[in-house]
């Protein structure tokens, strides 16, 4: 298994429930069957993968994945598509107790995934990212959720960017931060941010000036405020997430829909 394993972790914001962050474990597919209400399960997968063992993913992707896959110039971006796509599908056929291609999406009216209720009596909610050779899958019983992962990279206009997309509290924070820390403040600010807007179902839509968080807190619980709009902020929580090395990730979901999340990793064996 790469990256770092996390040790158990509680902690806790205002008057929003203790939320019990368990360490990153290897996890056959099969775990996911054993998904429960009042738990997120977080998949941190590896878009790495043999030209065989990416046959073999292949084959369980729908004729839509598939002309998808296809239509991508590189190489390296199919390969990571089909992964995290059969991974996807795997996962859910766990859970649901499904064959792989019998499962199907729906999409709402600003592109946010989900499944059918046809096919969904247990209520799942899932959330996906991807980002560089890794890819991260949030599942939950009810409640929606959001999940953002970023691989650190340099950025040489950090600042004016930040300008662009955060609010005046980040740019201050984020101004304020040593030089050799601003990369990493920007990508925990940005992927906080990303998940937000995706647990709230509305994508980029949505004002990313409208509403503020920590660029620096460490792992877990993150504060999270909304302009004009407590009852907002008391609706999500926000929980920062060290799964890899020189990646920020967050994942946001309704405050009473869990008290633990289960931290699994798939890296293809």
């Amino acid at each position: 298994m790469m990256g770092r394993p996390l040790a158990g972790d509680s902690t806790q914001v205002g008057r929003q429930k203790m939320i019990q962050i368990h360490p990153l474990l290897d996890g056959p597919f099969r775990e996911a069957s054993a998904l429960n209400p009042g738990e997120i399960q977080v998949w941190r997968v590896s878009l790495a993968a043999t030209p065989a063992r990416e046959r073999n993913l292949k084959a369980g992707l729908s004729a839509g994945e598939l002309r998808q896959a296809d239509g991508f110039h590189f190489a390296a971006d199919q390969r990571r598509f089909i992964v995290r796509r059969a991974v996807l599908r795997c996962l859910l056929s766990a859970v649901l107790d499904l064959p792989p291609n019998q499962i199907r999406y729906v999409v709402g009216v600003h592109g946010k995934p989900a499944l059918p209720n046809h096919l969904n009596p247990k209520g799942i909610r899932f959330s996906c990212t991807h980002s560089g050779d890794w890819a991260l899958i949030a599942l939950a019983v009810n409640g929606e959720l959001g999940l953002d992962l970023e691989m650190h990279r340099e950025i040489p206009e950090v600042q004016a960017l930040a300008q662009s997309h955060f609010s005046a509290g980040e740019v201050a924070e984020l101004t304020a931060l040593p030089l050799t820390r601003q990369i990493t403040g920007f990508f925990n600010g940005w992927s906080r941010k990303e998940a937000f807007v995706k647990a709230i179902g509305v994508g980029l839509s949505y004002p990313l000036s409208h509403f503020t968080v920590s660029l620096m807190s460490a792992h877990g619980v993150v504060p999270l405020a909304v302009a004009d709009d407590a009852a907002m902020r008391r609706r999500w929580t926000l929980v920062s997430l060290e799964l890899l090395e020189q990646f920020s990730a967050a994942l946001v979901f309704e405050a009473n829909q869990a008290t633990a999340i289960r931290c699994l990793a798939w890296d293809g064996d």
